[in-house]
């Protein structure tokens, strides 16, 4: 996924809004390579491994579009 908008909180976990916040974003012009795609909390979301082996999810856009980036 390629974000097109700064300041995309990442959260610890796949529980949508009630998921810890890690404190980092994602940023215009960064990108991300997920292995889960799910909706929760009215937003679609990405889920992902980060190198420290935690799960980590993001939301790319509300669940009717996806407005914060693109995928290939």
């Amino acid at each position: 996924f390629h974000f097109t908008v700064d300041r995309v909180r990442i959260r610890y976990g796949t529980d949508g809004l009630k998921s810890r916040e890690s404190g980092k974003y994602f940023n215009k012009g960064d990108s991300v390579k997920y292995n889960k795609v799910y909706e929760k909390d009215g937003y679609t979301w990405i889920s992902y491994k980060a190198y420290s082996g935690k799960t980590c999810s993001v939301a790319v856009g509300d669940t009717k579009t996806v407005q914060y980036g693109w995928a290939d």
